[in-house]
């Protein structure tokens, strides 16, 4: 369990450290963040709509309408 619990920490740290220090990485800490919000939203939309929030009218609002907007705006 000990083990776990240390291999846990230095993840964390090392994702910290990355986030927290300046560094010629900083393109790429934009980018995670730009991909954990779209990871994150998708997920969010899943869970609504395992409870009940995503039949019918609901699944096009709430997740293909706006992708099909941002691909659509995208290709423009």
């Amino acid at each position: 369990m000990i083990r776990h619990a240390v291999k846990i920490l230095a993840v964390g740290a090392v994702i910290s450290a990355f986030f927290l220090l300046d560094g010629p990485h900083d393109e790429y800490k934009q980018l995670a963040i730009d991909i954990g919000i779209f990871s994150g939203y998708w997920i969010l939309l899943g869970v609504a709509s395992s409870i009940g929030l995503g039949s019918g009218l609901h699944t096009f609002v709430l997740y293909l309408g706006p992708h099909i907007a941002k691909v659509t705006m995208a290709a423009n």
